[in-house]
């Protein structure tokens, strides 16, 4: 990838300042001692959660009709919350599990999860970080999917998997971070785990039709397989 192609990635702009601004306040957050390396972990992490219930709204107001959708939009959006949901619970426990091997005083088991995620709610100042992330996925599901229209071109069916692609390489990054914390290199996990998410939500921003990130992964499409107005659709219903 050309440097020219990531320029529009590491470029404030109208999309992408709130990202950088709120990526900044958890660092500030973090580097003044108002927040631990734990309570910034769990905080994205806890966004796995913020991100499925957007979705659910998304399902619900999209518009796009989809043959393959034998049933109405508020069943998707029940079957989407339980897979879902069970998602979150399995992984919930790998996490807490975590916590209770490293430390035992946090946590007695990690498959409490009503009093694990209790726990994870009362760190200190732990609400400050979690309402930006909120703010932040809010504003993302209004300008992108709302003002630009995006709730048009995408049925319910569509959606149903759609947080998936995003929610595995957040949380490859959050238990990247984790394995720092384990070595006692505090700074450095939430440094990466601030920097690479601040990345990635950027690069899922510009993934929009006419951004230069968005031609560029279109001329790289080089198979016959699918058009690239396919191509388009495919790369933008990942990005959800």
């Amino acid at each position: 990838m050309k440097l020219g192609v990531l320029q529009p990635l590491l470029k404030i702009n109208e999309r992408t300042t709130h990202i950088y601004l709120s990526s900044l306040f958890v660092l500030l957050l973090y580097f003044l001692g108002s927040v631990n390396a734990i309570t910034v972990i769990f905080s994205y992490f806890l966004e796995t959660i913020v991100i499925g219930v957007i979705n659910v709204f998304k399902i619900l107001l999209s518009r796009k009709k989809d043959e393959k959708e034998l049933n109405g939009k508020f069943f998707l959006a029940a079957f989407f919350t339980v897979h879902y949901g069970m998602f979150v619970a399995i992984q919930s426990m790998f996490a807490f599990t975590y916590l209770e091997i490293s430390d035992p005083n946090w946590t007695s088991s990690g498959f409490e999860l009503v009093d694990n995620y209790a726990r994870v709610l009362a760190m200190d100042n732990i609400g400050w970080i979690l309402g930006t992330i909120i703010l932040n996925n809010l504003w993302v599901f209004y300008k992108n999917y709302l003002q630009n229209g995006r709730y048009l071109e995408v049925s319910g069916l569509e959606l149903m998997f759609a947080p998936y692609v995003r929610i595995f390489v957040q949380q490859f990054v959050v238990i990247l971070s984790g394995f720092f914390i384990s070595f006692g290199a505090q700074h450095a996990a939430v440094v990466l785990l601030i920097g690479l998410r601040t990345f990635i939500d950027v690069m899922i921003v510009e993934i929009r039709d006419g951004t230069p990130f968005m031609e560029y992964l279109v001329k790289k499409n080089n198979t016959n397989k699918i058009s690239d107005e396919e191509f388009r659709k495919y790369v933008k219903n990942l990005s959800e």
